[in-house]
């Protein structure tokens, strides 16, 4: 009974698909339908819906649905918002998740998956949600996809616990930035990057030394899991400690007490640990390059970042947000834009920021077309681009299979069912495809 006091809200102009939607739901939830978007904005001035039910395409209106979307939002912030459309193209779709609706949902897949869909949103209720905001700092990812708005779950639950935390991802995507979102109001924050000092120094740093410990030691000096005091130690590029060094954390973790270098009491330490790697840590354990003991200790709460080149559907909410300190944004060719999204960004979000950097300085007010992209870029692009050349039909063909198949999964966060469905594809024969060309979620 709880269900049906749920208000829903249909918009559609449409009404054969109206009565259908109305057998499905009137039974379980309180359903209201209109059938143009000024009705639609009447009804959410005088009445809370829990869903928004909202078609794009209206045959007698000027403006259509996504264009209503940011004026809705304001309206009905506390609804949620699942666009309906008889066309599931992708640039459609990814237009509505960049204004902030909620979902996406084809028509023609509606009977399968709306009623689902609607019990999920509900579920995500603001009084079952977990805050988007933790301590002082909002979560730190960008973007609405599927991977990303998972990541962004995973980072809110993991603030909410007291575990330690190990950050995956390539040089460049932003794991400090998401370790920040670790730190609580007025709580230390040390932090230290494990590829920048020698084993022995690295000892005295995390751990601290005694005067008198070595030579140069003229005083007691602590480390940095006493200076942590209750708060969090970060340590960035983790899989540079020695095995040495690995032990003696391991054993901090395991008992909460260190022994300063050149010192013999035990101290008891509080903090919470926090770990970055570009690297994978269980493919070095298996070379004997990190402890088992240590990554099992570790990777009880691991985020993963995806590396900017899988994070297309993202683009323009990534560039807005890496020029949000600029007087104006950087303007970019049709031409040049695509050589941006075609490149493969071994930098990552570090190497994007710096490009528009540069950009935005050097060329003020200038349309960026080709040949003013940095050399790099340019010609890593026109080398991809002449090797393409150089292939067989077959081997283009399978390569943008390929590419897309895991673009699809990426969007669909490797549900099959849901990429057999987006793909046209019979799901056994997407399976044998996804086995093909190796993509899994390792």
């Amino acid at each position: 009974m709880q269900s049906k006091a749920q208000p829903i809200l249909l918009c559609d102009d449409d009404p054969l698909f109206c009565r259908m939607i109305n057998e499905n739901l009137g039974p379980q939830y309180d359903l209201t339908q209109c059938q143009s978007l000024q009705e639609l904005v009447n009804l959410v001035q005088k009445q809370a819906f829990s869903i928004i039910l909202l078609d794009i395409q209206f045959k007698k209106e000027s403006q259509n649905g996504l264009d209503l979307l940011p004026k809705l939002k304001q309206l009905s912030p506390q609804s949620a918002i699942l666009i309906l459309s008889g066309f599931a193209d992708f640039k459609s779709s990814q237009k509505a998740l960049r204004l902030k609706a909620d979902d996406f949902i084809s028509k023609k897949e509606c009977l399968l998956h709306l009623n689902e869909r609607i019990k999920f949103h509900l579920s995500q209720s603001p009084r079952n949600k977990i805050p988007a905001t933790i301590g002082s700092n909002s979560v730190p990812v960008t973007g609405t996809t599927p991977l990303i708005l998972e990541l962004k779950e995973r980072i809110s639950r993991a603030t909410q616990s007291h575990y330690d935390v190990l950050i995956l991802g390539e040089t460049g995507t932003g794991k400090e930035r998401v370790a920040r979102a670790f730190q609580k109001p007025n709580q230390p924050w040390v932090s230290w990057d494990a590829a920048t000092l020698t084993e022995s120094m690295a000892d005295s740093l995390l751990f601290g030394h005694e005067k008198g410990a070595f030579t140069g030691a003229e005083k007691t000096s602590p480390g940095l899991f006493e200076q942590a005091r209750g708060g969090c130690v970060f340590i960035d590029e983790i899989a540079n400690l020695s095995i040495e060094n690995q032990q003696r954390l391991l054993r901090v973790l395991q008992e909460r007490v260190i022994r300063r270098v050149g010192g013999h009491k035990e101290i008891p330490v509080r903090f919470r640990l926090i770990c970055a790697s570009n690297q994978k840590l269980d493919t070095l354990c298996e070379k004997g390059a990190f402890l088992w003991d240590l990554y099992f200790r570790l990777s009880s709460l691991t985020l993963e970042i995806p590396p900017l080149k899988s994070r297309l559907a993202d683009w323009e909410e990534i560039m807005d947000e890496l020029q949000t300190d600029f007087d104006q944004p950087v303007r970019f060719s049709k031409e040049a834009m695509g050589i941006l999204k075609t490149y493969d960004w071994p930098g990552n979000l570090r190497q994007l920021q710096t490009t528009l950097r540069s950009l935005h300085v050097f060329y003020p007010e200038t349309l960026i077309t080709p040949k003013l992209l940095p050399l790099a870029i340019r010609s890593a692009t026109q080398a991809s681009t002449k090797t393409l050349s150089k292939q067989s039909f077959y081997q283009e063909l399978e390569q943008f299979e390929k590419e897309r198949l895991h673009q699809a999964f990426q969007e669909h966060n490797g549900q099959v069912r849901e990429m057999a469905l987006a793909l046209k594809m019979d799901r056994s024969h997407l399976y044998r495809k996804l086995k093909q060309y190796k993509i899994n979620r390792n």
